[in-house]
């Protein structure tokens, strides 16, 4: 399971749920195309719906006052290239899902979309099974993307200090604000830092909290809440209450530390 399918499984757990409708911006300079790839996402997605402008100019104007959840763009376009378009977003909206669906296939052109940061590349074809795959990228790329953000936004926004953890080192690889709150250290710090390192030296971690970083990762292993000590930055200590659960994280094995005052 990635970060979107944990972000799933998180929200399914907490009641949250993801807006459905998708809104696309297409930038094509044949208007008959465009009218065939509008009419056939719609029909195989009734949660996609597309707005469409001729050239890469229009499209960043239409962008200084709307935001889409995907861009899918042609290469060959009059003003600038597909390329030169993805360049400039890039630069004012870094995160923004972007495919390139084009007839000009060459490996160059996919090797530059690749550096210049693009979402997908996806060469025209004359079948109707291009709207269908072109559908289905614009689908994932979106999904993706919401699960990022919403991952983040949930992350933070949970009243307990949440730590992601590797679960034999015990590194933190990410946390919210609250937990930082609770260890007593910005989170700069904490991040990379294994939780011996924000422990006192005479605890005994590798008998608490370590064992159960390595245990929590087994589907059979229940939670378990155990109390630890952290030392801030000040040298204070800090008693706190922590619960261990395994989860995978893009593709990977992690633990989630969750974190209350003990």
């Amino acid at each position: 399971m990635g970060r979107t399918a944990f972000y799933y499984n998180w929200v399914e757990q907490t009641g949250h749920t993801m807006p459905a409708p998708i809104r696309v911006l297409h930038v094509e300079d044949n208007p008959e195309f465009a009218s065939m790839t509008a009419t056939w996402l719609q029909r195989r997605v009734e949660a996609i719906s597309v707005d469409r402008v001729p050239a890469p100019a229009d499209g960043l104007e239409w962008l200084a006052d709307s935001r889409p959840d995907c861009v899918v763009s042609d290469y060959q376009m009059p003003g600038m290239t597909g390329l030169e378009f993805l360049e400039e977003i890039r630069e004012e909206y870094p995160d923004l899902p972007f495919i390139l669906f084009t007839s000009k296939g060459s490996d160059e052109v996919a090797t530059d979309a690749i550096d210049a940061g693009v979402t997908d590349y996806l060469q025209k074809d004359t079948g109707m099974e291009q709207y269908a795959l072109l559908a289905n990228r614009i689908e994932h790329a979106v999904a993706r993307r919401r699960a990022e953000r919403d991952y983040q936004t949930l992350l933070d926004n949970t009243p307990e200090g949440v730590a992601v953890c590797e679960p034999d080192s015990g590194v933190v690889i990410d946390a919210n604000g609250r937990f930082c709150e609770l260890c007593g250290h910005n989170r700069e710090d904490v991040l990379g830092a294994s939780l011996t390192e924000l422990t006192p030296a005479e605890a005994v971690v590798g008998d608490d909290l370590g064992n159960r970083l390595q245990l929590s990762t087994s589907d059979e292993a229940a939670a378990e809440t155990v109390q630890h000590t952290f030392v801030d930055a000040a040298g204070n200590e800090r008693r706190v209450d922590i619960t261990v659960k395994p989860a995978e994280i893009d593709g990977r094995q992690r633990v989630l530390a969750f974190v209350r005052p003990a």
